[in-house]
């Protein structure tokens, strides 16, 4: 079980080579032809697997949520939020309508503290 507060590390298969990864050194997980991209404070790391099983390995961690089909944010890296659009670590992310209401309830229990609530 991951535990954000103990700022628990992740081992990312990159390439032929592990890195470990503090949970909040993510930005946001991107999914791209196949290729899982691990946007990082430190760089990128591309990885094979799907979005879905990164999102269950994440699921504890209490700040990761998916904002549409291809992208899973880190709620700490989150600088602003403009219509359908969400700006994490400078780069600008689309947030698909059907997926807007829950990542805009999402942010706001994270903001208030309350990341494991309702």
């Amino acid at each position: 079980r991951l535990d954000r507060t103990a700022d628990a590390e992740i081992g990312i298969q990159s390439d032929d080579a592990v890195v470990r990864v503090r949970l909040s050194e993510i930005k946001y997980v991107e999914i791209l032809a196949h290729k899982i991209i691990w946007h990082t404070t430190h760089g990128d790391y591309k990885s094979y697997g799907t979005l879905k099983k990164v999102e269950a390995k994440l699921e504890n961690g209490g700040c990761f949520v998916r904002c549409n089909s291809c992208y899973l944010v880190n709620l700490a890296h989150v600088s602003s939020v403009e219509g359908h659009t969400v700006t994490v670590g400078g780069d600008r992310l689309q947030i698909s309508q059907p997926r807007r209401k829950a990542f805009i309830r999402a942010l706001n229990a994270y903001l208030c503290g309350d990341a494991g609530g309702e």
